[in-house]
């Protein structure tokens, strides 16, 4: 028989309870976390793979996180949020 094929059998148990929006950003960014995993930083980088923006000072028991990316240039970029318990990382849309 074929080997089976190549996957990961659970995801992250936290990605979900994580979210972040708008994915079309004009100025406010928003992070919930309703989840038990600790948000260690918030990281925005652009298709060059240039980090634009870092957030590492999030305080222990914030669940809600807001952020102004008014200064960002249009274009696309990835989020990654790096938690106790992995790393999640998104697409957004700067307008």
């Amino acid at each position: 028989p074929p080997p089976p094929p190549l996957s990961i059998d659970s995801p992250d148990k936290y990605e979900e309870s994580i979210t972040f929006y708008p994915i079309v950003v004009r100025k406010e960014f928003f992070v919930h976390n309703l989840s038990a995993a600790r948000i260690n930083a918030i990281c925005l980088y652009n298709v060059f793979g240039e980090k634009c923006f870092e957030s590492s000072s999030l305080g222990s028991n914030n669940q809600f996180y807001e952020f102004d990316f008014s200064a960002l240039l249009k274009g696309l970029y990835l989020v990654e949020i790096t938690t106790d318990t992995g790393i999640i990382s998104r697409k957004i849309v700067k307008e």
